[in-house]
C-alpha cells in the first residue's frame, strides 16, 4: 500500500502534463495542429502568411494563418517535433505545392503561386 501512494503523485503530474500538452489542438482528433487552431482572420493579403504545421510521425501540413500567430505556430511545432523520436517510420513527404497566402473573404487561405 505504501508503494502505491508513493507513485500516485508522479502519475498525477504526468497525466496533468500530458493533458496540458495535448489540450490546445481542437481541429484534428489526433491532437495535432491544424490551421483552424490559429487565427486566420484578415482584411488584406499582407495579414496572411504561410506556415508549416509539424506533425509527429507524418508529413507537415502547409497552411495560411494571420501573421500574429507565427510565434504560436513555432512553439507548437517545437512541441510536436519532440514526439518524432517515437515513430516507427516517417513517410516520404512530397515537396509542398508552391503557394502564396492571401485573404479570401476575411479568412487567410492558400492559392497556387502564379507563374510569371
Amino acid at each position: 500500500m505504501l508503494t502505491c501512494k508513493r507513485h500516485i503523485g508522479p502519475l498525477l503530474i504526468f497525466i496533468l502534463t500530458l493533458s496540458t500538452a495535448c489540450g490546445r489542438f481542437t481541429g484534428d482528433p489526433s491532437g495535432q495542429p491544424e490551421a483552424e487552431d490559429y487565427d486566420q482572420s484578415c482584411a488584406q493579403d499582407s495579414e496572411c502568411t504561410i506556415v508549416y504545421l509539424s506533425r509527429a510521425c507524418v508529413c507537415s501540413a502547409q497552411a495560411s494563418v494571420n501573421v500574429s500567430e507565427v510565434d504560436e505556430v513555432n512553439k507548437d511545432n517545437e512541441r510536436e517535433t519532440r514526439f518524432e523520436g517515437r515513430c516507427r517510420a516517417i513517410a516520404d513527404c512530397a515537396a509542398p505545392t508552391p503557394s502564396e497566402a492571401y485573404c479570401n473573404a476575411g479568412t487567410c487561405d492558400l492559392r497556387p503561386l502564379q507563374q510569371q
